[in-house]
């Protein structure tokens, strides 16, 4: 079926943009699929972990945990003046014609930050 549309836009006979909107419902149709069968699938995949199941070789991990600081009052301090000076970086940058940007409140001198070009990407939006 995939191969099938791609096949179509490369002969003309399917609008590339259509194409990419009917794939993306495909997509997003089998995410919302394999979220609601996940947990079944998980129970399932336990009896052949480590053994070969139609061509794959099964296997269940778990994926490691993650630390949360935002409690820590002295975290949450310097993730604020992260911010500003990640603000006054960026102020920077866009008055790179000066080389610096000077915070006028404080004195600060700040030097601008990098760049990097984003990719270009197609958004919908259902309406």
């Amino acid at each position: 079926m995939i191969d099938q549309i791609i096949q179509q836009v490369r002969d003309g006979e399917l609008s590339p943009l259509d194409a990419y909107i009917e794939l993306k419902s495909i997509v997003e149709a089998c995410e919302e699929g394999l979220k609601e069968i996940k947990d079944l699938a998980l129970i399932e995949a336990e009896k052949f972990k480590g053994q070969q199941y139609k061509g794959f070789t099964i296997d269940v991990r778990s994926a490691g945990g993650r630390y949360t600081y935002d409690h820590l009052p002295e975290w949450v301090e310097l993730k604020e003046k992260m911010k500003d000076i990640e603000k006054m970086s960026q102020a920077a940058f866009k008055n790179r014609n000066q080389g610096f940007f000077l915070n006028e409140h404080t004195g600060e001198i700040y030097e601008p930050a990098s760049y990097r070009e984003g990719t270009t990407t197609i958004y919908f939006k259902a309406i």
